[in-house]
Order: structure tokens, then C-alpha cells, then sequence
């Protein structure tokens, strides 16, 4: 049977929320198209119980001192139906990697990302799939002159209990993004002179845009083969989502967000610490596989302040060395350079602005 999605989750230390996530995926897909839900447990510290129904669901739970893991598998009733593949391992690798992991033991013709911490709202996978399909093959849009067909689509990012939709705004010398929003309400509610209620400036069609969150994004698996994942050098801080928008991006595979998709984000904080070594290096990297030695000597003259050079040189000495095929590949693939991608959406910032 050929799997049409396959959706990765990876985890770590979130109890319960990952049930939620699974379950909601399992109602949205399940009966409409062949699927498979893969959590990648990103080496959880945890004990996992859940009891309904009089059963009790165990994960695992690992004792440092003796470092054995005690307890058993997520053995829910959607595991042992076959409906989740369930895949752990000890040496964290960060959530970048851990994606990779999931690409790795995934078959569908899409891959569709979500963190463990959020629920889809319903339909919204199916509204990807349907524009995906559609697209197939086609191109989509003309960029200064440059054609580009739908790598990747995006639903928007919205915090549970808030009805503001996050897309992100490029930062060109950081290689990453701010946030800004769209105001779901005034669709609906706001009106003006000469202008009809119900026709606002709330997106209703789907529309390119320059980079957007990982979480939520649905990446066509024949992209992912030809231009290659994340980079197993990215570290845990920082640097994915710009390193995969415009990886693609310059290769003529643009992402979209579909306005009727929408991932409810649960925001608590997870125990993320600040590494500004991890942070510069993944910004090195994102800089120097898109756009080449200009860029990444960008990131060095940009942290001056911060660091000495000679820390700095040494990162991206290693940057250079680590990096080297994936920014071949990229360069024997792109149909444009990413000082020219950038420019243009500096000259048109769409809905952003």
C-alpha cells in the first residue's frame, strides 16, 4: 500500500500533549488517505502514564544513574493497530535532526511536520493535500522573472486561545524572522467606508510567501529527495526554518501558506535554554548553504561585537569544511541567487508588510 501522507512528530519530555497531537492527526487522515504517523522520541526523560478505560498506557521513563530505560513502548491503542510507527533513541540530536530521523523512516508521497505541542484544526491537512495535488507540476508563480513551483505549503501558526494567525517576517542579516500577524476577527467583524464586511484583507486563497515555521509544513517528498533535508550540522538553537525555506525557495521551489489550514500551538515554555554558539553557527550555516562565502562572512562581520574573530573564523572554517556538498548541491540547483530572491521581497512584502 502506498502511503500518500506521512506526518512526523517529533518529541521530548511533552507527557501527554503527544497523544492529543496523534490522536487529532488520526481523525483528520484517517479513512480519507492512506497515512502514517511517526513520533521520533527526541530521547525523553520522562514517565509517560495514561489511564482510560480502566488500562493503563505506559511510555518510558529513563533512570540517569543507571542509565537503563525502565517501563515499556507507547503501546496505545493506535500503535498496536499499526497506525503509528514509534522510534526512540538516546544520543539527542536536536529538533532538526530529529526531523531528519523521521524522514528517514517515512514512505509518503508528503511529509507533513507538527511538534508534539500542537493540534490541527480539523480539515486543515486536507485543504494542504488538495492544494498540493492540484499544483503537481505546475508552475505557480513568476518571481523577478524567475518561475516557481510549490515545494512546500504552510498552515498558519495560531496560540490556543488567541485568534491571531502568525507568518513570519524575513530578517535578511540574522537568517531568520519576526513575527507579525493577521487578525482573524476583522474578516468577519471590521469594516470601513465602501467596503464590504465580509471582504477584508484576511487571506482567503493561498499565497506565496517568503519563509514560514517548520512546525506545520508540508513538504513534497520528490523536493525533499532532490535538494536533501536539514542539515545533520544544524545544532539545537535556532537556523531550520530559514535554512529550509530558502534552501528550496532559490531552487524554485517556493512555499505557500493555505489560509484554511491552521496548527493550535500550545505555548508553554519546554526548558529551552539560550546557546549563542549553537545559535551563530546554525545562522552560519543557513547563510553559508543558500548564498556562499558572501553571506557567511556576513554573519562573522555582523557578531563582532559579540565575539572575537578568531572564534568567530573558527566557526565558519568548520561551517565551510561540514557544509561544503550541501552548498554544491544547492548551487547546481538554484535558479537564482539569494541576494536577488531577498531583494524582491524586500521590494514586495506582501501580506507582511
Amino acid at each position: 500500500m502506498s502511503i500518500d501522507v506521512s506526518v512526523v512528530i517529533p518529541f521530548c519530555d511533552e507527557g501527554a500533549n503527544v497523544i492529543f497531537t496523534t490522536q487529532a492527526i488520526i481523525e483528520e487522515l484517517h479513512g480519507w488517505c492512506n497515512y502514517e504517523v511517526i513520533l521520533v522520541d527526541n530521547m525523553s526523560h520522562d514517565h509517560l502514564e495514561i489511564k482510560a478505560g480502566g488500562r493503563e498506557y505506559t511510555g518510558y521513563s529513563r533512570n540517569y544513574w543507571e542509565n537503563e530505560r525502565t517501563g515499556r513502548r507507547l503501546n496505545t491503542w493506535f500503535v498496536r493497530k499499526g497506525l503509528v510507527k514509534y522510534f526512540q533513541y538516546d544520543e539527542k540530536q536536536g529538533h532538526w535532526n530529529a526531523k531528519n530521523f523521521g524522514i528517514a523512516k517515512s514512505s509518503g508521497k508528503y511529509v507533513f511536520f507538527l511538534d508534539a505541542h500542537c493540534v490541527m484544526k480539523r480539515d486543515s491537512l486536507r485543504h494542504m493535500v488538495a492544494f498540493l495535488d492540484e499544483t503537481e507540476g505546475k508552475v505557480l508563480g513568476i518571481r523577478d522573472g524567475f518561475p516557481y513551483r510549490v515545494g512546500a505549503v504552510h498552515a498558519y501558526i495560531n496560540y490556543i486561545l488567541d485568534s491571531r494567525c502568525l507568518e513570519y517576517r524575513p530578517q535578511r542579516k540574522t537568517f531568520g524572522y519576526q513575527f507579525c500577524t493577521h487578525q482573524s476577527e476583522e474578516y468577519f467583524v471590521n469594516s470601513r467606508e465602501g467596503v464590504p464586511r465580509r471582504a477584508l484583507r484576511f487571506p482567503t486563497v493561498p499565497y506565496q510567501v517568503c519563509v514560514m515555521s517548520t512546525c506545520a509544513m508540508m513538504c513534497r517528498r520528490s523536493v525533499l529527495d532532490q535538494l536533501g533535508p536539514w542539515s545533520p550540522e544544524l545544532g539545537i538553537y535556532g537556523g531550520g526554518e530559514s535554512y529550509i525555506n530558502w534552501k528550496q525557495s532559490i531552487c524554485g521551489q517556493g512555499h505557500w501558506i493555505v489560509p484554511q489550514a491552521w496548527c493550535w500551538h500550545f505555548a508553554d515554555k519546554r526548558g529551552y535554554s539560550w546557546n549563542w554558539t549553537d545559535f551563530t553557527r546554525n545562522s552560519m550555516i543557513a547563510a553559508y548553504v543558500v548564498g556562499g562565502e558572501e553571506f557567511l562572512q556576513e554573519q562573522v562581520d555582523l557578531r563582532l561585537k559579540k565575539s572575537s574573530p578568531e572564534v568567530l573564523e573558527s566557526l565558519a572554517q568548520d561551517v565551510r569544511e561540514k557544509c561544503g556538498p550541501d552548498r554544491r548541491n544547492v548551487e547546481n540547483r538554484q535558479m537564482v541567487s539569494f541576494d536577488r530572491y531577498m531583494k524582491y521581497w524586500e521590494e514586495h512584502p506582501g501580506t507582511w508588510k
